[in-house]
């Protein structure tokens, strides 16, 4: 999966010259800053609900944040919100600063694994890829996990190689245990590329891998102590974690069947395009000329998996392996992995640039991290090309001001027509127009949204409690002899309304492309 033989940071012509150290803090501002320009004005998910009202209040069994909590990144966003004094955009410059900080890191990650040139188009892509600037505009945790993620890779891979052994180990234990503070599925994910690291430092340094070690231990109890706390103790933190069985039920390939299998496969699909965005078409175009040049070889002999491939396969093969097949709700799950892709995609891409004419290749490397940029900003700002499914999940500008606007003609439309206590608002499942989010944008219609189900499923006693999960039958809707709106916003909100209510639906127009179903 990547080369064993790039560059490490010991050796001459590694460290950057100041000029070009200025350019990658421009190149990492102006990514910050995209981020913040682009940023929604409302929240655009349901986990970010939790995560503004765990600033005010952390409890793990009241979702505030959802189980398994969320701790440093919560401690963060009350430190960012002394200077927003707005929780929500607390988490977006939160969003927008841990944006910043993944261009020098997918830059010395790239780097690492194919030379300079392979970290300015890592640093390029991570700067632009829609993947990556979506989720440092939205105010969740997906974009500050990903770029620890980047981060633990970076220090993982180092450690494989033998650069400075003592400081890699430090590296990736702090960001290992830092990054369990943000997403702890993430850390569990990454566990074995992060352990394999340690063993194979650990036949060169015993000392160095075990400090990092016991760094990454020290770390992570900062986060796992207060969670079990906040819970109540042990027994009750894995009985919050148990009841999130409820999440993998519906979307597992195992229970769920063909139709989660061909969501999953359909976001995995999406996820990976717009971690490149327009770094596809160099990246196919490498890689061929990559086998051409190996078939021109009479000498070329099959070579045994080294630290570093193996070490790849851990950091990549787990978390999708689990999403692939077990759950896979939203496309920031693949930021796990998608930093590290980019800088093996990167170390790819560079080594067809012309290095036996080194100012050809400088020449050619500008051309292209200029191609990428403002082919992968065009592509977020305007959207991904596609219609129906296709444009779902486009993770785009174009989507985060879609979002916005929808809520602000659907909260015109009630107000001037259906006043609250007269109207039954219903949502689909999904994260970003679900029960949470609806109640939270119109809270007046609060206590008027529900999540329609077929029937009412047997819930976990903590999930059952929960005061804002409010679950009706079709039965029980028609009961009430209110009138009924649904909100299909996405192209996933009306086949989940059909299915409980056939064709019983008739379009009425919000605003300009924009509409509800109302229930005949």
């Amino acid at each position: 999966m990547v080369s064993s033989t790039g560059p490490t940071a010991q050796e001459p012509g590694s460290r950057l010259s100041p000029a070009a150290s200025r350019l990658l803090a421009l190149a990492a501002l102006a990514a910050g800053l995209g981020r913040w320009l682009t940023r929604t004005s409302v929240v655009y998910n349901w986990d970010s609900v939790h995560y503004l009202l765990a600033q005010d209040r952390y409890d793990i069994l009241e979702h505030q944040p959802h189980p398994p909590g969320s701790y440093y990144y919560i401690l963060l966003a009350r430190a960012a919100r002394l200077l927003t004094s707005d929780p929500h955009n607390a988490l977006l410059l939160l969003g927008a600063l841990f944006g910043a900080a993944l261009v020098p890191i997918l830059f010395l990650l790239g780097q690492e694994l194919g030379g300079k040139r392979a970290g300015w188009l890592a640093a390029a892509i991570g700067a632009s890829a829609p993947l990556f600037w979506f989720y440092g505009s939205v105010g969740l945790n997906y974009g500050p996990a990903g770029t620890l993620a980047a981060l633990l890779a970076l220090g993982c891979v180092r450690l494989c190689r033998g650069s400075s052994l003592r400081s890699a180990a430090v590296l990736a234990g702090a960001a290992f245990g830092a990054l369990g503070g943000f997403r702890p599925f993430d850390a569990a994910f990454l566990a074995p590329a992060f352990l394999w690291a340690l063993a194979t430092a650990f036949r060169r340094d015993r000392a160095a891998a075990t400090c990092g070690l016991a760094v990454a231990g020290a770390v992570s109890l900062g986060w796992l102590i207060p969670n079990v706390l906040n819970t109540g103790g042990l027994g009750a933190y894995l009985a919050s974690l148990r009841a999130q069985d409820q999440l993998f039920q519906r979307s597992s390939v195992f229970i769920a069947g063909w139709p989660a299998w061909n969501d999953a496969v359909f976001t995995h699909r999406r996820c990976l395009e717009s971690a490149l965005g327009a770094g596809w078409l160099p990246l196919i175009a490498a890689g061929a000329l990559a086998l051409w040049r190996r078939g021109g070889r009479s000498d070329a002999r099959r070579s045994t998996p080294g630290a570093l491939t193996i070490l790849g396969l851990l950091i990549v093969l787990p978390a999708f392996t689990f999403y692939l097949l077990g759950h896979f709700n939203s496309p920031g799950y693949a930021l796990t992995y998608s930093g590290f892709l980019v800088a093996v995609a990167a170390a790819t891409m560079s080594q067809a640039l012309p290095a036996a004419r080194p100012r050809g290749a400088d020449t050619a490397l500008a051309a292209l991290v200029g191609v990428l940029v403002a082919a992968n900003a065009a592509l977020f700002l305007a959207g991904w090309p596609g219609a129906g499914k296709a444009g779902q999940r486009s993770l785009s500008a174009a989507e985060i001001s879609d979002h916005s606007r929808y809520y602000d003609e659907l909260r015109s439309f009630l107000a001037r027509r259906h006043p609250p206590g007269r109207v039954r608002l219903l949502c689909s499942w999904n994260s970003t127009d679900g029960l949470r989010v609806v109640q939270t944008l119109l809270p007046e219609y609060a206590d008027d949204t529900a999540q329609a189900v077929g029937y009412h499923p047997p819930l976990p006693p903590q999930l059952a409690a929960l005061r804002f999960l409010r679950l009706m039958t079709p039965a029980e809707i028609a009961a009430e002899g209110r009138e009924v709106f649904a909100v299909v916003r996405t192209d996933e909100d009306p086949g989940y309304h059909l299915a409980l209510f056939g064709d019983r639906f008739e379009r009425v127009v919000i605003g300009a492309g924009h509409s509800v179903w109302r229930l005949r």
